[in-house]
């Protein structure tokens, strides 16, 4: 069993006496004989106020947002911010990681439409973007509320109205994590989505960039894709959250059309784009990636917007030196 022990002391003239010292489970019990608290020391789990009189000693800790019992490894009431990561149970701590991380009080950065830093709720290093200024006004000053319904209605209304983002850091295990879901079930079907970025400046001044990914549409759907007749792109990314086209990711099927390249379709529509295009092949465990500028700058003649391109259209030497192939990416 791992144990995570946490002590505090009170210095006096007289000696360093100890006021607090436990020994935890992984998820936060205190063990038995190896506890010694005083009453006046309030903290207990992560440093986190604990609620005696609920469950008894050190059996519910409170993480400002929720209530979590040690004994079960789960919290009282849903997660906030449950619909914005469906593959988590709404009720788990810590994700279940408890031996590596912590629990996060959670919530997170906010940033306005035009990129400039609004605020932060609680201690998270989540960046949302949200397009409508009053709601935020009117809003953020109710997540501090001490009445945790207020502050937990507040919080819904500001992520409801805001998209999640993520750093450059977090790029390449999105899109892993897109290529794990959907590779496997595109044995008979294609499925496409959009990668989109924006430029954001944080509370020191500096600018940085942050991507999120857009609807998983299938065959049938691609079409939704397409930046005249997505409602993703148009209403959402470009005109309410200012974002922009970073690039597409898409898997290719097994049986007849299956290949490990990228088809004459891709390659237009991401030159004439100027974006990334990703592509996971369904007989295979690595991530295709094809880049348009590398293609500009080493062909000899220009691509001009079609319906439908042929192979014919592209130079062969061009599209093999922006093509990379990195091997061994999904499980």
């Amino acid at each position: 069993m791992n144990l995570q022990r946490q002590s505090y002391f009170s210095v006096s003239s007289e000696g360093v006496p100890i006021r607090n010292i436990a020994d935890y489970s992984p998820f936060g019990v205190q063990l038995d004989g190896r506890t010694i608290s005083g009453d006046s020391y309030r903290n207990g789990f992560q440093n986190q106020e604990k609620d005696d009189e609920l469950k008894g000693a050190g059996n519910s800790v409170n993480y400002k947002y929720r209530m979590h019992d040690p004994r079960v490894g789960r919290f009282f009431a849903v997660d906030p911010l449950s619909n914005e990561y469906p593959w988590n149970s709404s009720y788990a701590f810590s994700e279940n990681k408890v031996i590596a991380w912590v629990e996060l009080e959670g919530l997170e950065s906010f940033y306005s439409c035009d990129g400039k830093y609004l605020g932060t709720i609680g201690n998270s290093t989540e960046i949302r973007i949200i397009n409508n200024m009053d709601l935020w006004n009117k809003n953020f000053s109710k997540t501090k509320s001490k009445k945790s319904t207020e502050a937990e209605r507040a919080l819904n209304i500001l992520n409801k109205n805001s998209v999640h983002a993520f750093k450059s850091d977090e790029l390449y295990k999105n899109i892993k994590k897109w290529g794990d879901e959907f590779t496997p079930k595109s044995k008979n079907h294609e499925f496409a989505t959009r990668i989109f970025s924006k430029d954001l400046i944080n509370e020191d001044g500096n600018k940085f960039k942050v991507f999120t990914l857009g609807f998983t549409v299938t065959t049938n759907e691609k079409s939704n894709i397409d930046p005249d007749n997505s409602v993703l792109y148009t209403a959402e990314m470009e005109e309410l959250f200012c974002f922009e086209i970073y690039a597409t990711i898409h898997t290719h099927p097994s049986g007849d059309i299956s290949r490990q390249e990228f088809s004459p379709n891709d390659l237009g529509y991401s030159i004439i784009k100027k974006s990334i295009s990703y592509m996971f092949q369904y007989d295979s465990k690595s991530l295709f990636k094809f880049y348009p500028k590398t293609y500009i700058n080493n062909a000899a003649f220009e691509i001009t917007p079609q319906v439908d391109y042929r192979k014919s259209d592209f130079e062969t030497d061009a599209v093999n030196e922006a093509t990379k192939e990195v091997e061994n990416v999904l499980k």
